[in-house]
């Protein structure tokens, strides 16, 4: 990789980096505004570490599916990918794609779901609407394209689910990360289009 590709991959990175610590910092802010503990429902469990991984490899399959699909809407998906994410992560190293992914696991779950969802659970007293408008904020803050809306929207639901299932926001910080760092990796690195 030549140094202009190395200075703009850094550039990009140091930007990446600010946005999803934004959302941390709004996280924070939510959570003081509406009394609610910021690591309230995150409890380490080897267990709950597992399923978080075994959540991951769950969400690279649909990938992994998506990327050698025939059908149009996930060509158009594949365009999208090719179009914005390979120009935008493709000067990244190997370490900032895991910092990236671990920095966006923990701030984009603390925002989205322990923090929009559990707001808008005890605001309405019902746990799907409040699963459902949670994932489709998570959904429109990922939007790319309608295709990627609504992927995006139905892992924000996935998420939500695991984190039902498990009663532990760790699980789902840990499906996020994981998720986006081998999907990043293998995307960036190993696939061609």
């Amino acid at each position: 990789m030549d140094s202009q590709n190395l200075r703009t991959g850094s550039r990009w990175f140091l930007v990446g980096c600010a946005f999803e610590l934004s959302l941390g910092v709004l996280a924070v802010l939510l959570a003081w505004l509406f009394n609610r503990p910021l690591f309230g429902d995150v409890r380490w469990s080897w267990k709950d570490l597992l399923a978080g991984l075994g959540s991951a490899a769950a969400l690279f399959g649909l990938l992994l599916w998506t990327l050698n699909s025939h059908s149009s809407y996930d060509g158009r998906l594949r365009s999208v990918l090719e179009r914005v994410i390979r120009p935008f992560f493709g000067g990244w190293s190997i370490f900032q794609l895991g910092v990236i992914s671990i920095v966006a696991g923990i701030c984009e779950e603390l925002l989205f779901r322990g923090l929009i969802q559990g707001i808008l659970h005890d605001t309405l007293r019902a746990a799907v609407p409040a699963l459902v408008i949670a994932s489709l904020i998570f959904g429109l803050a990922h939007f790319l394209s309608l295709e990627y809306f609504t992927i995006t929207t139905l892992i924000g639901i996935y998420l939500s689910v695991i984190w039902a299932a498990t009663d532990n926001l760790f699980t789902p910080i840990v499906a996020h990360a994981a998720y986006d760092f081998a999907a990043l990796v293998y995307f960036l690195r190993i696939h061609r289009p």
